[in-house]
């Protein structure tokens, strides 16, 4: 039996209208392996980002409506996209980023939203948050043009260096061997002098090992192989169709940056490479390439084949759209400590605390990536907000809590979500003044923002 190609669906995010992909008619392997899964289990499967312990936080679910003489499925997809196995190298399925438009399906623009998202992010928290790849299950084939995997490690990973090229790249002594000419530097190795150069009546050359100070060093090998390998596999997107010139102009600063290191790099001697916690940027930046190494099995060849091969992995497009977000913040408030993202009170994590320097703004924003059909929150959302502003370690960090007598004043929340046709493409301060105010609550604003999307 061939290995099966990803059975193609698509995300969904609108908790109150889920998304169910039906199907009776099904490939034989695919009838085997329901069959199977559903004679021993007869509940849903169920498929949960690692580490997540809400139940209802899941990445896929299938429920069981096994009929005498035929199988119809039902699979519902939430905030979540990626590729993965339903039943061990039988069944994968492949979620992809969409969203619903009046009924109308749009492929979100995936590369652009990585971009703008990932521009600025300087923990790998964050990344750790954002995806799960398992390394240790069997890859899953996917179409070429449906891998979503490499850019985002690829892009990332691009930010990261572009932050070090920008500082200047570690110096360190490494050794070399090299064949001189009638002199002598370092140490001498007689056995291959004798055999390479007095052995064939060379007598002016010597072969030496010495050591060197400059960029040439592992590390920076490990970095210029991974950023060759990982801009092979980026180089069948098509970038100016996401108006991505600025990624280009990334690429070309990097490029330019790591001209002195050579690739020339032993997949043995990757193991000897230490991170440095002192150079945070490189701590990270090695993080990512042993990432795209492994997602390439350090190979710099690219297929031209139409179909890819994948490890399985998930991607939280709510973490995506929260950094998406952040970035937008820190461009309207540029103010040192102005944006808190994630900061934690009492054990919980609201999405972003907005505190000028001014004292002009004091917002608590919540981030939520789903499809408001009438425009406006859901009563859900509203009160996971309005309890957060009830937090006393908010009003403190948010420079609002008087000791001397009590909490003194109300917070405003606003809950930013996904808007394709008429939100916001960036903030300023008149954005937030002119936020929708919710109906029936007190200083509770709602604001849509646009997110890419390819027009088709």
């Amino acid at each position: 039996m061939s290995k099966p190609v990803a059975f193609r669906i698509r995300e969904n995010f609108n908790s109150k209208a889920p998304f169910y992909h039906k199907r009776k008619k099904m490939e034989p392997w695919q009838k085997l392996c329901l069959q199977e899964y559903f004679a021993v289990e007869p509940n849903s499967i169920k498929k949960k980002f690692p580490g997540n312990s809400n139940d209802e936080h899941f990445c896929l679910k299938i429920n069981n409506s096994v009929q005498p003489g035929e199988i119809n499925f039902e699979i519902e997809t939430s905030y979540f996209v990626g590729a993965n196995w339903v039943l061990d190298n039988k069944f994968p399925i492949l979620v992809e980023p969409k969203f619903n438009i009046e009924s109308q399906e749009i492929e979100l623009d995936y590369i652009k939203i990585l971009f703008e998202a990932l521009k600025n992010t300087s923990q790998t928290d964050y990344l750790s948050q954002l995806v799960f790849i398992d390394y240790n299950a069997l890859p899953i084939v996917i179409d070429q043009k449906s891998d979503i995997l490499t850019p985002l490690l690829v892009i990332q990973y691009l930010h990261v260096l572009k932050r070090i090229v920008k500082k200047g790249l570690r110096r360190s002594y490494y050794k070399i061997s090299s064949n001189l000419t009638t002199k002598v530097k370092g140490k001498v190795l007689i056995a291959q002098t004798q055999k390479k150069n007095f052995g064939k009546g060379n007598l002016l050359k010597i072969f030496c090992s010495y050591e060197e100070f400059g960029v040439d060093y592992l590390e920076n090998k490990l970095l210029k192989k991974a950023l060759n390998i990982g801009l092979q596999h980026m180089s069948l997107l098509n970038l100016v169709q996401s108006g991505l010139g600025e990624l280009e102009d990334v690429i070309n600063y990097v490029k330019v940056g790591f001209q002195g290191v050579n690739d020339d790099l032993e997949k043995d001697s990757i193991t000897a490479i230490n991170s440095n916690p002192f150079y945070k940027d490189y701590e990270e930046a090695l993080v990512l390439a042993d990432k795209i190494l492994k997602r390439f099995g350090y190979n710099v060849s690219r297929s031209d084949s139409d179909e890819v091969m994948t490890p399985p992995f998930w991607i939280d497009m709510s973490k995506l759209f929260e950094l998406f977000i952040l970035e937008k913040l820190n461009l309207a408030f540029k103010g040192k400590n102005e944006v808190m993202y994630q900061e934690k009170v009492y054990g919980l994590y609201p999405d972003f605390l907005i505190s000028t320097l001014d004292g002009k703004h004091k917002i608590l924003i919540d981030a939520k990536y789903k499809g408001y059909s009438q425009k406006s929150p859901s009563i859900d959302d509203i009160r996971q907000i309005s309890g957060y502003a009830r937090l006393e370690g908010v009003y403190e960090k948010l420079g609002l809590h008087n000791k001397e007598s009590k909490l003194d004043k109300v917070i405003e929340c606003l809950i930013i979500y996904p808007d394709l046709l008429s939100g916001v493409k960036c903030f300023d301060e008149d954005t937030f003044v002119n936020a929708k105010k919710v109906n029936g609550y007190y200083k509770i604003s709602s604001l849509g923002i646009h997110i890419p999307f390819i027009k088709k």
